[in-house]
C-alpha cells in the first residue's frame, strides 16, 4: 500500500494556501496509513568520517558536517582551527571530533581565531570522547562536548 498524505486546512481538503498555512493540520485517516506515513517520512542520515592517524591536523573545508576521527595510539594529536582568511568555513559549519585512539586530542585555535568552551577546555576528556566544533562567526568557534582543560 502506498501512502499519499492529505493536507487539511480548517477541516477542508486541499489546496493549502499561504493565508491558511499557520492554521494547517496534517491528518492521517487510519492505522495502516499511519504506518505507511512513518515509513514515508523516515530518513537515514549518514555522516562521513575523516580518519586521521598523525599527530597534527589542520581542519579542511571538506571536514564540514563530518566526523573527524583521531586514531593516534600514543602521541598527543593537535587539531588546529584555521583562520577564516585561510579556510572559509561557512558560519554554522559543524565538525564532530572523535578521540578513537588512546592518544590525547587537543584543539588549538590558530592566531586570530577565538575558540569558546566551558572553562577554557581544549582537550577531549578520554579515549572514545567526542566534541563538536561549531563556527559561530567569521573567526569564532564554539567547542562543546566531553572536554577538559
Amino acid at each position: 500500500m502506498t501512502y499519499t498524505p492529505t493536507v487539511y486546512v480548517d477541516g477542508v481538503s486541499p489546496p493549502l494556501s499561504a493565508a491558511n498555512l499557520n492554521k494547517s493540520e496534517i491528518g492521517i485517516r487510519d492505522a495502516t496509513a499511519t504506518a505507511d506515513a512513518a515509513l514515508a517520512l523516515a530518513a537515514v542520515i549518514v555522516i562521513a568520517t575523516n580518519s586521521q592517524s598523525g599527530t597534527t591536523y589542520t581542519l579542511a573545508l571538506t571536514d564540514s558536517d563530518k566526523v573527524l576521527e583521531l586514531t593516534s595510539a600514543s602521541a598527543t594529536v593537535t587539531v588546529t582551527v584555521p583562520q577564516n582568511a585561510t579556510i572559509a568555513f561557512p558560519v554554522g559549519s559543524v565538525i564532530e571530533v572523535f578521540r578513537y585512539g588512546a592518544g590525547e586530542v587537543a584543539i588549538a585555535p590558530f592566531a586570530g581565531v577565538t575558540l569558546r568552551s566551558p572553562g577554557g577546555a581544549r582537550r577531549l576528556n578520554a579515549q572514545y570522547s567526542a566534541a563538536a566544533l561549531r563556527k559561530r562567526a567569521t573567526d569564532e568557534w564554539i567547542l562543546e562536548g566531553d572536554i577538559k582543560v
